[in-house]
């Protein structure tokens, strides 16, 4: 469903109160309908870029539920942009182990340290987690505001000639095959304090579950295979 109203739509919102997303058509404005979703659920297949290149400056949020814990396996990527391991980026992981079965730990990369695992307490499937990376510090609370765990890398300065992917990492030459396995309920980033992207899941106009940028007022789509699950 679409809306047309003359080039503009005031606060981006139809005649209901329901956002839109401006969508230009032959030299025409149309408004299309954005419907939120409750979240939208990866299974090692999708990614979505965000189009935006991280620095030393950059802070991303991200809310995440981890659901499939039960199988030891590889480093699994949350989001993440960079030259390489080690090289000019920011990179966030999960990682189910032998030892860890039913738990997750994360990794971090920030700058030109190598991602590595993050000490202290493990996190649990079905429970909402608020993922914070500011410039080098990693936190990671509940909900409802429960620190889970932190780390601070050294500083360093850097720009990432890769964009940051969500459900992915993305390296300069390819997209690490380690996809994120996750329900995915909101990401925002800012450069050098200013909010450039602020995503939510939810459906297009024609049903595509997918995210919508509330900054640029755009969708973004799964750039990988399968498609997202999602749940109203």
């Amino acid at each position: 469903m679409a809306f047309l109203f003359n080039g503009k739509s005031p606060r981006n919102i139809d005649f209901n109160g329901n956002p839109v997303s401006k969508v230009v058509c032959g030299g025409a404005v149309i408004w299309e309908k954005v419907h939120r979703v409750k979240y939208i659920k990866s299974h090692g297949t999708e990614h979505i870029d965000t189009g935006f290149k991280p620095d030393s400056n950059t802070r991303v949020q991200i809310t995440c539920e981890f659901y499939d814990l039960n199988t030891a396996g590889t480093a699994k990527g949350i989001f993440g942009g960079r030259y390489a391991n080690g090289n000019s980026g920011i990179s966030v992981w999960h990682e189910t182990s032998t030892g860890i079965i039913g738990k997750a730990r994360l990794l971090f990369q920030y700058g030109n340290e190598n991602s590595s695992a993050i000490g202290g307490a493990f996190c649990s499937p079905n429970t909402k987690y608020i993922i914070d990376v500011n410039k080098n510090t990693l936190t990671c609370t509940t909900e409802n505001g429960e620190k889970i765990l932190s780390r601070t890398d050294p500083e360093c300065e850097f720009q990432s000639p890769a964009s940051i992917m969500i459900f992915a990492v993305h390296n300069i030459n390819d997209i690490d095959s380690r996809k994120g396995v996750f329900k995915f309920y909101g990401c925002k980033i800012w450069d050098n304090d200013v909010l450039v992207r602020d995503f939510i899941p939810c459906l297009d106009g024609a049903g595509t579950p997918c995210l919508y940028d509330e900054v640029e007022q755009k969708f973004y789509y799964n750039s990988g295979t399968g498609n997202f699950e999602t749940e109203e």
